[in-house]
């Protein structure tokens, strides 16, 4: 296995970093986006050290990356037993909350699959009132999140008009499933502008909002669909 190999190469001083995705962060902010094809693994602090116990390996120290891919953790790992290196206070407070949280058990697991068919059903019934209502809704970020985020909650052309990305070279095309046309964020300040955006990428919300901020001033408004549902107007947010 490769930690056999690790175990094997690593000299008896020597560290490995390691960065794996934080299943402790997809739990708390419901990011069932970012589960997919290429990023089918999210491990606990527990379970690598599962791992890597029968290859005589532990953690003896870890960054947490609360920005990147969503919470992230770096780990540094050294051979078991390594007394140039003792293990940091960090590596107990984490698997203490671990062991609150029991993400070593099914009940948490089984609360996320709960929670995601809840925001499926509050985000659906507003899109759908909106659309009734004879608003005009587009995506903005047409990234592999949003293409998820549009398979599962079954939104298509009949909900979003077009998406929205920063990105030149997406402009011009379509996105995968949905062929929903890919504009410049331009299209925000015409004439024939959405009345309504659903940020799919909305782990850049912060950012998005603060460049987009005169389209909200302008009577424009956005959808955040996660952790939560939330609407962000002019003056006004709302949950």
């Amino acid at each position: 296995s490769v930690l056999q190999g690790v175990r094997q190469l690593l000299h008896p001083n020597g560290a490995l970093v390691m960065q794996v995705a934080y299943v402790g962060s997809l739990l708390r902010y419901t990011q069932f986006d970012w589960i997919s094809h290429e990023n089918t693994m999210n491990c606990s602090l527990t379970s690598i050290l599962r791992l890597l116990g029968p290859h005589f390996l532990e953690v003896y120290d870890l960054v947490r990356l609360p920005n990147v891919y969503g919470g992230s953790l770096r780990l540094h790992i050294q051979n078991k037993g390594n007394k140039h290196r003792p293990i940091t206070a960090e590596i107990q407070k984490l698997l203490k909350e671990e062991e609150q949280q029991c993400l070593d058990r099914l009940v948490p697991y089984k609360a996320f699959v709960c929670r995601v068919e809840h925001h499926r059903q509050v985000l659906l019934e507003l899109l759908n009132k909106l659309k009734a209502g004879g608003n005009t809704i587009a995506g903005y970020g047409a990234s592999g999140r949003a293409t998820i985020l549009c398979s599962y909650y079954g939104v298509d052309k009949d909900i979003i008009s077009y998406f929205i990305d920063d990105a030149p070279s997406k402009q011009g095309k379509l996105t995968p499933g949905t062929h929903l046309p890919i504009l410049g964020s331009s299209v925000l300040y015409g004439g024939a502008r959405p009345h309504w955006v659903v940020l799919f990428a909305w782990t850049y919300a912060d950012s998005i909002l603060k460049a987009n901020s005169e389209y909200v001033q302008q009577g424009g408004k956005f959808i955040i669909p996660l952790p939560h549902v939330q609407v962000i107007e002019h003056n006004a947010s709302r949950l």
